[in-house]
């Protein structure tokens, strides 16, 4: 017990002296062109001897795998190394094993640095190792075998290279993966033996090979400033310069796979597309014109369209990725016989045009707004604008609508007086610049990410004018996913492209995306109606292209509340429905739509029946209302309706002939009325 407590004892003094060394800060090299910065060394021991071997190791906050990374390079039977390990302003217990494993190892050095980047860290320990070669390791990462570094050290000094490596394995779900199917040919060698880089032409998996320290040192070969894609510009300069290498069959190095998620922030993606600009100057530079062929076609990959999608709303980004793709060369893809077909999202930003205008109309929605608006600015579909009208709030909306203008450049917010939701949405369609038009209420949302980039997709694919989706209702309580009143209109079962003459339905028009210059050309507008303003619009736009895309998926969320212009009773926006239905039966009547004038007189009979009552009874004091219903009632084409609906009709006909009795009789009392007063004052 007592030895034990003297062996911690004298532990914590070692600590402590190390600790209390005269602290050496160094100025640090960066790239070229980046300024220099500097770092402290925490802990140096002194060895005896210049190291075969320097292991550069960035450390943060991987405190769960640190100990497997230190052990594997530790237990290497090449003693002859110093172990370089630069902690990048860690926050967990990294740190703290960094210092534990320097007391019982004279060969490890503890560097700290704030918060920086594994590039820096990487120039940090370059610019602090005295080895006569160089070897980068991952903290999560390890070597798969002690004698890892000698048979590479061993190789490279008997072919006098500058570059010494071997292939990668995988450690993914706690199990080693040494498959060379499932990697990329690049990963794994084949054939031991001196390797032209020209025959090679790869960009990842630095970390499998040792490099010459004087050999980076005299052609300034660092590291990037980049939080992600640093690697690859630094292994293709390297490479390149060196102009051979000497390639191992056997594995030196192990990569854990997918253990973090990447939390994509502005910098990080602007980074990330600036590491692919170099990385495609670089193939063009050096005339490695496979490699180019290689970067340009995995730009596409998930990683990186994800990146992408989730910070286009940035400026900065969107300009970067935009100059990382105008790099390629697309005449050397097309001589190789490649027609480079770019994801949508790289479309937009080489066109530099907007994709899809959002159009917003705000009124009185500060409670709902946000999550609306958050649902656009979530899309991945690159190049949205998002078109806000705010109606004449008198609540907070417009401050909500001043704040997300201040923060996102492709925002526009226009304010109006009150005029309604149709005026709000034709002053959008004016202002958008869009290739396609969205409409979203201000209490409503877009229920995933995709949605936008499946709309545009589809619609490009099939030179669409329109493409839509489902509509989920959400009550306060449930999302109705088959939202599929009024003869399933709002529900599509099967994607494909669909004639209008077969679909015949008008309602749920903010489901779909409409091509903005056939809006214009045509004058598609919305009528100025307080209700009922959208089918009208609706049907006239799909008359004019004819068909329109249909994908299966729920598209939009309608938020069904009390407060809501449907559940409005005021004489005013009962005319405009009614309006709005005879507009549409008068389109109908026009383009023959049988079915389309049939489901409207059915919704007049039916749906709208209460509240066409209670208006005749109670607020129709002018007759308004009654005149409009005997208009529309006079112009019906009864040869558009199939006889089985016509019975529909009858609640509405006794509505107009109870209304005229009541007139009459009404009528009646007043012309007896009068009578009565003319003869009593005759006498």
């Amino acid at each position: 017990m007592k030895k034990q407590k003297n062996k911690q004892v004298i532990k914590a003094s070692k600590l402590a002296k190390a600790e209390n060394m005269k602290k050496k800060v160094i100025t640090v090299q960066n790239a070229e062109g980046e300024p220099e910065t500097q770092a402290e060394i925490l802990i140096q021991n002194k060895i005896g001897y210049t190291p075969k071997v320097s292991v550069i190791i960035p450390v943060y906050n991987v405190e769960e795998y640190l100990r497997e990374c230190l052990d594997s390079i530790v237990k290497q039977t090449l003693r002859e190394i110093e172990i370089i390990c630069v902690d990048d302003g860690s926050t967990d217990n990294s740190l703290e094993i960094l210092k534990e494993y320097a007391l019982k190892d004279n060969r490890i050095t503890v560097m700290v640095q704030e918060n920086s980047g594994s590039g820096k860290s990487r120039n940090n320990g370059i610019n602090n190792a005295k080895g006569e070669f160089i070897a980068f390791m991952d903290s999560d990462d390890f070597y798969p075998s002690h004698k890892t570094l000698e048979n590479m050290h061993t190789k490279a000094c008997k072919y006098n290279v500058n570059i010494c490596g071997g292939s990668l394995n995988q450690l993914k779900d706690g199990k080693i993966i040494t498959d060379p199917k499932l990697f990329e040919d690049g990963y794994i060698f084949e054939k031991e033996g001196i390797i032209n880089y020209k025959d090679y032409q790869f960009d990842y998996g630095y970390w499998r090979f040792i490099y010459k320290r004087q050999f980076l040192k005299k052609n300034q070969l660092y590291f990037p400033d980049y939080l992600r894609q640093q690697d690859p510009p630094f292994f293709i300069k390297a490479m390149a310069t060196a102009q051979q290498f000497y390639a191992l069959t056997e594995a030196t190095y192990v990569y854990r796979v997918s253990h973090k998620v990447i939390q994509w922030t502005e910098r990080k993606a602007f980074d990330m597309f600036q590491g692919i600009e170099d990385g495609l100057k670089y193939s063009l530079m050096f005339n490695l014109k496979k490699l180019h062929i290689q970067q340009a076609l995995r730009i596409n990959a998930w990683t990186f369209r994800t990146a992408l999608a989730e910070t286009i709303k940035y400026d900065k980004v969107r300009k970067q990725a935009q100059k990382a793709v105008q790099t390629i060369d697309v005449s050397l893809l097309k001589q190789n016989g490649i027609n480079l077909k770019l994801d949508c999202i790289y479309s937009s930003i080489i066109e530099n045009n907007i994709f899809i205008s959002v159009i917003i109309p705000v009124y009185n929605a500060e409670k709902y707004l946000k999550k609306a608006i958050d649902s656009v600015l979530s899309q991945t579909l690159a190049r949205i604008e998002l078109v806000c009208i705010n109606d004449g709030s008198k609540d907070g909306s417009m401050r909500i609508l001043s704040e997300y203008q201040k923060n996102y450049s492709n925002i526009k917010v226009i304010d109006q007086k009150n005029s309604g939701a149709a005026c709000a949405r034709n002053t959008g369609i004016q202002r958008a610049e869009g290739e396609y038009v969205f409409f979203l209420d201000s209490d409503d949302w877009i229920p995933n990410c995709h949605v936008l980039e499946h709309l545009y997709s589809y619609a490009k694919n099939h030179n669409l004018q329109i493409c839509g989706g489902s509509l989920c209702r959400w009550d306060g309580n449930t999302y109705h996913h088959n939202f599929n009143q009024t003869q399933g209109g709002y529900v599509f079962q099967q994607e494909g492209v669909v004639s209008y003459e077969t679909y015949q339905f008008d309602l749920g028009f903010s489901r779909f995306i409409y091509d903005r210059s056939m809006i214009l050309q045509k004058n598609i507008i919305f009528p100025m109606y307080r209700n009922y303003e959208d089918p009208f619009f609706f049907v006239k736009a799909m008359t004019e292209a004819k068909q329109f895309g249909a994908i299966v998926e729920d598209v939009y969320v309608y938020r069904e509340t009390q407060g809501s212009a449907s559940h409005q009773k005021s004489l005013e926006s009962i005319l405009d429905m009614l309006q709005g239905m005879w507009d549409n039966l008068k389109l109908a009547e026009k383009n023959h739509y049988c079915r389309l004038y049939a489901l409207t007189f059915q919704r007049m009979n039916k749906e709208s029946l209460c509240e066409i009552e209670y208006a005749l009874n109670n607020l129709d004091t002018e007759k308004k209302l009654f005149l409009l219903l005997l208009q529309i009632n006079a112009s019906i084409k009864w040869d558009l309706i199939p006889d089985y609906t016509k019975c529909l009709l009858e609640p509405l006909d006794m509505i107009y002939q109870e209304y005229r009795k009541y007139e009459k009789i009404r009528n009646g009392k007043m012309v007896r009325g009068i009578r009565k007063i003319r003869s009593f004052l005759k006498r």
